[in-house]
């Protein structure tokens, strides 16, 4: 059995305020708390055997569960019907979150966020790819 992830120690307690955008929030203890009261908090562990409400998964345009280690053991856990909603939303654009529900996962919904691959220091930031109005319109 693989143990989880320690949590990061650098800056894990430090509070930011976030860029000047129309979404405002503040990053603490590694929760992140909206304007709006909103609450995302980052959690260690296996993710298949999550209770939370959200899970977020990691998605090329195609929505193919079949690749990348996070994908496939959503994928495997909820079974056929995960894959079937996703190909239906498919294709996506990088930045795109596509919503799910969690079927056989415990959660009640997974968001597909299609993000660069990692390409070292040149690929532009995750943080700056996604598209924050995809991930807030679905809240």
């Amino acid at each position: 059995m693989t143990q989880p992830a320690s949590p990061p120690t650098s800056n894990s307690h430090a509070s930011k305020e976030a860029p000047a955008t129309k979404f405002k929030f503040v990053i603490k203890d590694r929760i992140i708390t909206m304007n709006s009261g909103f609450t995302i908090e980052q959690i260690f562990g296996n993710i298949v055997d999550s209770k939370e409400d959200i899970l977020v998964n990691s998605v090329g345009n195609d929505m193919n569960l079949s690749s990348g280690k996070v994908a496939v053991a959503l994928s495997n856990k909820a079974g056929p019907q995960l894959q079937a909603a996703c190909t239906a939303l498919a294709p996506t654009a990088s930045g795109d979150v596509k919503e799910t529900d969690g079927f056989n996962l415990a959660c009640k919904k997974v968001l597909h966020c299609n993000c660069p691959q990692w390409q070292g220091p040149q690929t532009i930031p995750v943080s700056q790819d996604l598209n924050p109005n995809s991930v807030f319109l679905i809240f």
